[in-house]
C-alpha cells in the first residue's frame, strides 16, 4: 500500500508542479518509461484507461483532453470557487 501511494504521490506531484509551471493542465505529459504492470495499473485505476498511451519508446503519457470531463475545457483548472 505504502509503494502504491508512493508511486501515486510522485505524479501527481509533478501534475501540481506542471500546473505551476504553466498556469493550465492541457496536451501531454510523460509520466514515466518502462512502467511495470503494478504502476500502470495504479495508473489506469486513478485517471482510467482512455487519458493513458505508452508510444513506441515506451514513454507513459497522460493526455489530459481524455480525462473524461475532470477538467474543465481547454484544460484550465479554476483557481478561485464560482461567485
Amino acid at each position: 500500500m505504502d509503494d502504491t501511494k508512493g508511486f501515486l504521490d510522485e505524479v501527481l506531484d509533478k501534475i501540481v508542479r506542471r500546473y505551476q509551471l504553466k498556469g493550465k493542465l492541457s496536451g501531454t505529459m510523460k509520466l514515466g518509461i518502462s512502467l511495470g504492470s503494478k504502476e500502470m495499473a495504479i495508473l489506469s485505476n486513478f485517471f482510467g484507461l482512455a487519458p493513458l498511451r505508452v508510444n513506441g519508446k515506451e514513454e507513459v503519457r497522460l493526455h489530459f483532453r481524455f480525462l473524461g470531463g475532470r477538467l474543465p475545457r481547454g484544460g484550465m483548472l479554476p483557481t478561485s470557487p464560482a461567485p
